[in-house]
């Protein structure tokens, strides 16, 4: 997926880059500890089988709110700075992007989504991921996983195409990024060239408004409401692809059909502790464990299987 344009130049571009790559420092970060991915058992077996992890869209996750947070976040400021005394030049980019964000349409977000914690055995995220019963913790070495977004893009250079994530969860910092994303929405409205080329004004802002939202929506992700803060949760973040859509894959759930995409990474994956989640039969979970990692070509003298200290309740 991309974004068609007719008055950004080259140039415009290049600065635009400059602030993404200023908002990425705050967020693409190089972890120091490992992260671990909670998922059902046969999800679990398609992950090792395959050799892939599967990112889901932003709007099917969890906690649908998470996008329109962010959303939210900026559209306060928004319409705080139409309300305020400001610079009338640049009212046509605050009515579309006050129009935008007031429907945001998650639902046809680029956005992919894979979710990690620092949390190695919490009771709340076998809960919440591991479908109650027969769960795994997925353990993966942060660093190496961190490398292993980085691929060939279509130029044949190795460069970041899916990004490691930490989820940001402290108001303060959220007001200092949505602040800062303001502060430049009206600094590339009026000063882009995209603003002199465009026959009118609001041909610019229609086109501005598209481009700049659909750049910063992988930063969407990365901003959680304060209450999840336990979580501590990092994120896998993938942009989709103009040749990606053939390679969507779909589930069906009891209450929406959901869209994934296998996740490009180099292999194997970079998988040093499997542990069995709370069960009925863990002992047996954790040789049927084994045996599949050995068949996925996994070392168990490096993987280790293990069974989780969480006790496991019928109800």
């Amino acid at each position: 997926m991309s974004v068609t344009t007719q008055y950004l130049s080259s140039a415009d571009e290049v600065q635009v880059k400059g602030f993404l790559d200023h908002l990425a420092q705050r967020f693409f970060l190089i972890p120091s500890s490992p992260l671990y991915h909670y998922t059902t058992g046969e999800n679990f077996i398609k992950i090792i089988q395959s050799g892939e992890l599967w990112a889901t869209q932003a709007a099917c996750l969890n906690d649908t709110t998470e996008l329109v947070y962010s959303a939210d976040q900026l559209l306060r400021r928004v319409k705080a700075k139409m309300d305020a005394p400001h610079n009338p030049a640049i009212d046509p980019i605050l009515t579309r992007l006050s129009e935008a964000l007031s429907n945001p349409n998650i639902e046809v977000s680029s956005v992919f989504v894979a979710c990690l914690s620092e949390r190695k055995d919490d009771l709340s995220q076998w809960r919440a991921y591991s479908g109650g019963e027969g769960g795994y913790s997925v353990q993966f070495d942060s660093v190496k996983l961190r490398e292993a977004g980085f691929l060939p893009g279509p130029d044949g250079k190795t460069q970041p195409q899916i990004f490691l994530v930490r989820v940001e969860y402290d108001p303060a910092n959220h007001a200092t990024m949505f602040d800062d994303i303001l502060k430049w929405t009206e600094q590339f409205f009026l000063g882009l060239s995209g603003a002199k080329t465009a026959p009118t004004i609001d041909a610019w802002a229609d086109e501005f408004c598209r481009y700049w939202l659909y750049h910063l929506a992988p930063y969407a992700p990365c901003i959680k409401n304060p209450t999840f803060a336990d979580e501590k949760e990092w994120r896998l973040i993938y942009h989709l692809r103009p040749d990606d859509p053939t390679k969507i894959q779909f589930r069906q759930r009891q209450s929406m059909m959901t869209r994934h995409i296998p996740l490009r990474l180099k292999k194997p994956l970079p998988i040093t502790q499997v542990l069995v989640g709370p069960c009925r039969h863990p002992r047996l979970s954790q040789v049927a464990a084994g045996d599949l990692l050995l068949a996925g070509g996994y070392d168990l003298s490096i993987v280790k299987v293990q069974i989780t200290d969480a006790p496991y309740r019928t109800a």
